[in-house]
């Protein structure tokens, strides 16, 4: 079984995906998203979170609107490129989050967009940001979100909590802290083990904090990966832009 570490943060996402999906060819697959949603409850959640015509009526520097608007047409590949591959070959995809995950997500909230609240947020990005061309800041956000992940010696933290609260300044976050409580994310990882041993795809695309060691740190429990190879389960980790050669 190969297990796809995603960011879930990935600006370059649904191209990384497309194009690892293409080269392995799953015949089955299981998504990171909870397992009592439907896949056509799961796009329509994914599209909507695409709608971006509000910022194009906010004042902004060119390079963070270029920005701002790729990052949200890029929100939740994860779960959408999987889906629409398995349409393309009419084959199944089965969400396998623990369903209470749904309750958390749902707490963020959209809040009401103004020029004057999001310059307030404006104040908050470090200096070097404004300095940047789009290339740059593209290059930038990349690098810092793929840091957390896997090189945390050299992550930024200034520069990525910054983008993080630029990047999700449209939505109210409330409780989002619980998912890392150490009673919920045990029988939040225990849940989606079991439910991929009872599938036994060919291919799981989740969080790479469910998959990497190197995430292990902020984990208050034992991985999804490591409870499946407790199991016997022949495993493949796959980083998701290692597969493509674009890291």
């Amino acid at each position: 079984m190969k297990m796809v570490g995603s960011n879930h943060l990935e600006i370059r996402g649904s191209l990384l995906l497309e194009s690892l999906l293409n080269k392995h060819e799953p015949e089955s697959i299981t998504i990171e998203f909870p397992s009592n949603y439907s896949i056509n409850e799961i796009e329509e959640l994914i599209l909507s979170s695409h709608k971006v015509d509000y910022l194009q009526l906010l004042e902004m520097p060119d390079n963070l609107k270029k920005l701002l608007v790729e990052f949200h047409l890029n929100r939740g590949y994860d779960a959408l490129v999987p889906i629409r591959y398995a349409q393309s070959r009419g084959m199944d995809v089965y969400p396998v989050d623990y369903p209470d995950v749904a309750k958390i997500l749902m707490s963020q909230k959209n809040k009401e967009i103004t020029q004057e609240k999001f310059n307030a947020k404006l104040k908050d990005m470090p200096l070097q940001i404004w300095q940047m061309t789009y290339d740059e800041f593209r290059e930038q956000f990349i690098r810092e979100t793929d840091n957390v992940y896997f090189n945390r010696e050299l992550f930024d933290v200034q520069v990525y909590s910054a983008l993080i609260v630029l990047l999700f300044f449209d939505k109210q976050i409330q409780n989002i802290q619980k998912i890392f409580e150490p009673e919920f994310a045990e029988k939040r990882e225990e849940y989606m083990a079991q439910k991929i041993l009872d599938i036994n795809p060919d291919m799981h695309i989740g969080g790479a904090a469910h998959i990497f060691e190197s995430h292990s740190q902020d984990f208050p429990v034992k991985q999804l990966y490591r409870r499946l190879e407790e199991k016997n389960i022949l495993l493949e980790k796959i980083r998701l832009c290692e597969a493509v050669k674009y890291c």
